[in-house]
């Protein structure tokens, strides 16, 4: 990522690291706050999806939808994957539908997303419609 420059200052990237299980090690959620705080759009959208993994719903999702408005595209698949995590398929249909969109040439992971709520509602023709471009 480099350094973000946020009104006229350099804020670092924060360090991102990794357990065993794939979160965020403590010195890493530490780096990850304060470059979220220093206004780092990134740090905001891993600071969202590591508070959502650990059902830290409440706190995370303002931070990515922040992220998201900011032009985080992995912020906003990440948000429409915990928004169906948490039963709203709409919600996460209507995200991916925007990630998909925006992503200079289409995010496969939303579109992926697209695809399996497609097949879930028995929607094959809608499914391909978004796993064409994937596999294309």
């Amino acid at each position: 990522m480099g350094l973000f420059n946020r009104r006229r200052r350099a804020v670092a990237d924060p360090l991102v690291e990794f357990d065993a299980h794939g979160r965020l090690s403590g010195a890493s959620m530490a780096s990850v706050r304060r470059a979220a705080a220093a206004g780092h759009v990134g740090a905001a959208g891993i600071l969202g999806a590591a508070l959502c993994q650990a059902g830290r719903h409440a706190e995370g999702i303002p931070l990515l939808e922040r992220a998201w408005a900011a032009g985080d595209v992995d912020a906003g698949f990440n948000l429409g994957t915990f928004a169906n995590l948490q039963g709203n398929s709409d919600r996460a249909e209507d995200v991916w539908r925007k990630v998909a969109d925006t992503a200079a040439r289409g995010s496969a992971d939303a579109m992926l997303g697209l695809a399996r709520l497609a097949l879930e509602r028995g929607d094959r023709q809608e499914a391909a419609r978004w796993i064409e471009p994937v596999l294309g």
